[in-house]
């Protein structure tokens, strides 16, 4: 009796694993490789058990039934094992679905148009889709749709919902056709034909996330523009400075000269301690040793200085970090251009501090500043007016690519931004 329960089980079993074993490769995973493979497993297992326990106990359980849990099961481990926006994560699973659906009902056309529903011809056709579409999730969707979808931070309800009206409407055609066992003209004809229209729409889909990834791109890289020119500027007045003091150097040599002849030491010595005063003045301030982080930090800082703003710095940091420059400028210029902007918008004094530590493998950034009372939220970040900020966007997509976390908070009339980053040599 096992035998033929086993036997019938092939066929569902094949398809679970495939549910399983591509819902792995397109997961943008939460956890690790190995704790996700795991679940993934169980999930088979699981899919598995469900029509097992009905053979065993003989009470076959429907075809529609049987596949409608398994996507149900997938679906809830797909999105909970899945780090990122929700509607996100969805949208990749309802699409995973149209495509499981329309590979079942052509292999199944297929089969039944030329070779007589051979089951074994079925099952083949069923990996081969599988196969294709998991070569195509490692190397083409999964390096690619999580560098570009995460720029795209609004529209994910229209384009989930129209990739579940998708999936709607084939799932029901299945279920009309008698999962096109009998592939008649006019079972077809409306497959092809909405096959069509969502090849189309799913067309204009990554056309938009692509502009709307490339926009965002842009305006990073005009803050960034921004930022330099305004670096630019503080070493021009620095330069003009120093030139200026050269050129007084000589008037100062014979000031000092003259004080010598007439032997008035207390005169020389309180000249050279206003001229050291004065020197340090306009010194180009040292946070810490990396070039970058020290040039970005002291770029707001004097900015901090000539707006009426305390900015105080703790940086713990040596010459070199595992954050790339452009990742390091994009952080921290966004980070201290919104701190300093939000601290003029206190009822108190304006103030910014700014701490930084390297812990081992592990990059801590926190940045505190006085702000107004009250400051929106949603989905736990700060929320510009009708908008989520680009500085703020850049920032937390800027720490996903270090395996990083990203935390802002408001407390009474102070703003915290919290970051840790992880070096990629020890998080991959």
């Amino acid at each position: 009796m096992l035998w033929p329960c086993f036997c019938a089980l092939v066929p569902d079993s094949l398809v679970f694993a495939g549910h399983a074993l591509t819902l792995f490769l397109l997961s943008p995973r939460k956890y690790r490789l190995r704790s996700t493979s795991l679940l993934w497993i169980g999930v088979f297992l699981i899919c598995v058990l469900i029509p097992l326990i009905g053979m065993l106990f003989g009470r076959e359980i429907p075809n529609f039934a049987r596949h409608m849990s398994s996507l149900v099961i997938c679906g809830i481990a797909f999105l909970l094992s899945s780090e990122g926006p929700y509607l996100q994560n969805l949208f990749l699973f309802a699409s995973y679905i149209n495509y499981f659906v329309f590979s079942f009902a052509v292999a199944q056309a297929i089969a039944s148009g030329f070779i007589n529903n051979d089951p074994i011809a079925i099952i083949e056709f069923r990996l081969i889709f599988i196969l294709v579409f998991c070569v195509v999730v490692a190397c083409d969707i999964r390096p690619y749709f999580p560098k570009v979808a995460k720029n795209v931070r609004h529209g994910w309800f229209s384009l989930t919902m129209l990739a579940t009206i998708f999936s709607v409407c084939l799932v029901a055609m299945m279920f009309m056709s008698d999962f096109f066992v009998h592939g008649d003209t006019q079972t077809i004809s409306m497959l092809v034909a909405l096959f069509v229209i969502m090849a189309s729409a799913y067309v204009v889909i990554f056309i938009l996330i692509q502009t709307l990834n490339k926009e965002s791109q842009e305006q990073k890289l005009e803050m960034e523009g921004k930022f330099l020119r305004e670096q630019l500027t503080t070493y021009e007045q620095l330069e003009q400075e120093s030139r200026k003091n050269r050129h007084d150097f000589r008037h100062h040599n014979l000031l000092i000269l003259e004080y010598a002849k007439n032997k008035n030491t207390d005169a020389i010595i309180q000249y050279l301690q206003e001229y050291e005063a004065a020197a340090e003045s306009i010194q180009l301030p040292r946070f810490c040793a990396n070039v970058t982080v020290n040039s970005v930090v002291t770029a707001f800082a004097r900015r901090a200085q000539e707006t009426g703003i305390k900015m105080s710095v703790d940086i713990r940091i040596g010459k070199m970090i595992f954050v790339k420059d452009t990742h390091m400028v994009a952080i921290l210029a966004n980070l201290l251009e919104n701190a300093l902007k939000g601290s003029l918008l206190s009822k108190e004094k304006p103030w910014v501090d700014l701490f930084m530590v390297q812990k081992k493998q592990k990059l801590i950034i926190q940045c505190k500043n006085s702000c107004a009372d009250n400051i929106h939220f949603s989905n736990g970040l700060p929320r510009a007016v009708g908008r989520t900020g680009v500085g703020v966007t850049s920032i937390i997509d800027t720490v996903s690519d270090y395996a990083g976390n990203t935390e802002f908070s408001s407390d009474d009339g102070v703003f915290t931004c919290r970051m840790v980053l992880n070096d990629p040599a020890i998080s991959n």
